[in-house]
């Protein structure tokens, strides 16, 4: 009837269109007679390999994968075994398609489960690999692990998320808010050093490091936001960013020598 019946284990049949007669097969590789000639014809696993895959029967999926796939179908069994952390797979898969980026993170999760660590951080880190970070920061809460999730956010620059989980963070740990201003301090770090002062100043602020914003602030002459850091400062535990700021005052002179009275007089001298 024009069509061949492909069935692959417990699986139903699927068919597709060959004309002729099947007079054999091996492997992925079907014989067929049309009319007087005899016709060799590759048969495509990909359909048997996502039912396989669907079904999490990665060993299976594998030998089906070796009977003849794509490149596109061998990266799809690495990154489905990946990530139901069936290394064996995973790493046989990357290695036939020769990507050696994902091999060298099958060698770390190898490393870091024989020494004993949690297997959702490595799942946490196939989701980071495959660039779905809210993924595997959710990953990281659920194997405790909140702070992998704030470091990854601060390297990748998103210092809003980090900051998020850095606050979920502290509400876990009894409310400490010393791991907050870390990442703020972080965050102005990377926008001095792209010369986002402003930002960098006003951050500084955020996590108490007055000492880098008035340098900040004075260098660039920013002398309204100076009397705003000077009067947000206490005189008691603050004393040498006074000193800064009465400094930076006497140095502009004018008007704002009164500042710097207002600085000693807050301060008690």
């Amino acid at each position: 009837n024009g069509q061949l019946s492909i069935k692959t284990g417990d699986f139903p049949v699927h068919q597709q269109k060959l004309q002729g007669f099947v007079v054999g097969f091996k492997g992925s590789k079907i014989f067929c007679l049309h009319y007087v000639s005899m016709q060799t014809i590759d048969v495509p696993q990909s359909a048997s390999l996502y039912r396989y895959l669907e079904h999490k029967q990665y060993d299976t999926a594998y030998a089906v994968a070796c009977l003849g796939v794509t490149e596109s179908d061998w990266r799809l069994l690495a990154m489905a075994a990946l990530d139901g952390m069936s290394l064996v797979v995973a790493r046989k898969s990357f290695i036939r398609i020769r990507d050696m980026r994902y091999i060298e993170l099958l060698n770390r999760i190898e490393k870091g489960l024989r020494l004993g660590d949690p297997e959702r951080v490595f799942q946490a880190e196939v989701f980071a690999y495959q660039g779905k970070y809210q993924e595997a920061a959710k990953m990281y809460a659920k194997a405790d692990r909140v702070e992998r999730a704030m470091e990854m956010f601060s390297d990748l620059r998103q210092f809003d998320e980090a900051k998020a989980w850095a606050e979920e963070y502290a509400a876990t740990k009894g409310g400490d808010s010393g791991i907050v201003q870390e990442f703020v301090q972080r965050q102005a770090e990377w926008a001095e050093e792209v010369s986002d002062f402003e930002s960098a100043a006003t951050m500084y602020v955020q996590a108490k490091k007055f000492d880098k914003a008035i340098a900040i602030i004075g260098k660039h002459g920013w002398k309204e936001k100076l009397v705003e850091v000077m009067r947000a400062l206490d005189a008691g535990g603050d004393a040498p960013a006074l000193r800064q700021c009465a400094a930076h005052f006497a140095r502009w002179g004018g008007a704002h020598t009164a500042h710097a009275k207002e600085v000693h007089i807050g301060a008690g001298h």
